[in-house]
């Protein structure tokens, strides 16, 4: 016996998997990894209202990959934003103008 306001978990699944199905534009974001494209498959791209953060330990390869992130969707023309609290807006230009040259 379910009690009214209460949903089971079944039905839960089925309406998001309709939503899924239904809005498979939407879910593949307003913007695709050219260079990065196994990444497609995980994360869908961007999505209109959600935030990226990028975490990990020092000499991991954030500001690396990040960069890259970036070049990709500049090119793509996706407005883009890049905050760094340890590193010089001067440094990480330099290091995505070194990128985009290689």
């Amino acid at each position: 016996m379910r009690s009214k306001g209460f949903r089971s978990l079944i039905d839960v699944r089925s309406e998001l998997k309709s939503e899924l199905v239904k809005d498979q534009a939407r879910m593949l974001g307003i913007a695709q990894w050219k260079r990065f494209d196994v990444l497609n498959r995980y994360l869908r791209g961007f999505r209109p209202g959600e935030m990226t953060v990028i975490t990990g330990g020092t000499g991991f390869g954030k500001t690396t990959f990040v960069c890259e992130y970036a070049l990709d969707l500049l090119i793509q023309g996706v407005r883009t934003l890049f905050c760094s609290f340890e590193m010089p807006d001067e440094k990480i230009l330099k290091w995505m103008l070194v990128q985009f040259a290689a």
